[in-house]
């Protein structure tokens, strides 16, 4: 590991460990456990059963966003995604983002760049979703301005997290026009003119350069095309109404636990801006403190104890799932951390 990845992965520990101390530090333990032992574990079958179908439609959409360029099967691009969420969930600093267009050079022989431009596309809209759903339930939930909730040093409001949506608003916008950009013929070709002057390089390096620029850009061609562009967009709607959905049902196997869809698109959107920190491996302290600051937004009297229990069993279980069955398709494509990403030869 060189020095950069080791002092980020530290922050990254680090961070993780200073939220789950703010997550648990006014955590009644005997309540929680008490918790644990009401809790009607059968609702967590339907819950992993929609969570594996909204893991089968995003390799959809990966599918659909890569067609433009490669006409690839559902099989060939599921494992190369499960690859990549199940490395987040046990390598820091995201490797998984690496480890995804890696598995799908060698089960598919797309070119790295190409695939993880494509991988940039998709988290372009999953963000898009992710804002539509925040605005949808501000017109159906009214968060009380006066609500503040403190962690520690930290202190949440709606003002504050109307804030946090407002920054990703702009992130979103600023990657869209990039991406826009890289459809433009004129802008293709002044990078390819910049890239070949390039001063103190090879004409060999400059070349290579060109050729990778090329291959990345390859990966946004599917939003050349309007009819694509309204079926990923659908898809990542879907996507994400149904992973809010997923929180409703494993709700309903908490006794004395009221969640309505509504406020489960809330705690959706919160514990994903969350885990958009830099985090340790599986999002864990980030996850619970985001997941606690949704439920207390929607209902400020909820029990602590009982808000914690919850947020640890579903983030478990969609950690498990991941960390299982991304496990087994890294053994199955032969993908090995070590060649994530610095070690990645890039095909072109």
């Amino acid at each position: 590991m060189t020095r950069g990845k080791l002092i980020s992965t530290l922050v990254a520990i680090v961070l993780s460990v200073v939220f789950l101390v703010i997550a648990f530090r006014r955590i009644e333990f005997g309540q929680l456990v008490e918790t644990f032992r009401t809790i009607q574990w059968l609702y967590a079958v339907p819950f992993v059963a929609v969570t594996w179908v909204t893991f089968w439609w995003r390799g959809w959409r990966w599918m659909k966003l890569l067609r433009a360029t490669h006409r690839l099967r559902l099989r060939d691009v599921f494992g190369p995604m499960m690859v990549g969420f199940g490395f987040n969930s046990i390598f820091p600093a995201r490797a998984g983002e690496f480890a995804r267009p890696l598995a799908l050079v060698k089960q598919a022989n797309v070119p790295y760049t190409t695939g993880f431009s494509s991988v940039v596309v998709e988290r372009i809209w999953d963000i898009l979703a992710l804002l539509f759903f925040f605005i949808l339930c501000s017109f159906f939930i009214t968060f009380d301005d006066s609500i503040s909730y403190a962690y520690g040093d930290l202190t949440i409001t709606p003002a504050t997290l109307e804030g946090i949506v407002r920054k990703v608003s702009i992130l979103a916008g600023v990657l869209l026009v990039g991406s826009l950009t890289m459809l433009s013929a004129r802008c293709r070709n002044l990078m390819r003119w910049i890239l070949h002057r390039l001063p103190l390089l090879p004409e060999k390096v400059r070349a290579t350069l060109v050729a990778l620029f090329d291959s990345f850009a390859l990966g946004f061609e599917a939003l050349r095309r309007p009819a694509l562009v309204a079926q990923v967009a659908f898809d990542s709607l879907g996507i994400w109404f149904l992973t809010g959905l997923t929180f409703w049902i494993m709700a309903l196997g908490f006794p004395g636990f009221e969640m309505t869809v509504g406020h489960a698109m809330v705690f959706l959107v919160v514990t994903c801006l969350m885990v958009s920190l830099p985090s340790a491996p599986g999002y864990w302290g980030l996850y619970e403190v985001g997941g606690l600051i949704a439920l207390k937004l929607v209902n400020p009297q909820i029990d602590e104890s009982l808000a914690m229990g919850y947020t640890l069993v579903v983030h478990f279980l969609q950690w498990a799932l991941v960390t299982v069955v991304g496990l087994y398709y890294a053994g199955r494509i032969h993908v090995s951390v070590k060649e994530v990403p610095s070690d990645v030869e890039l095909k072109t």
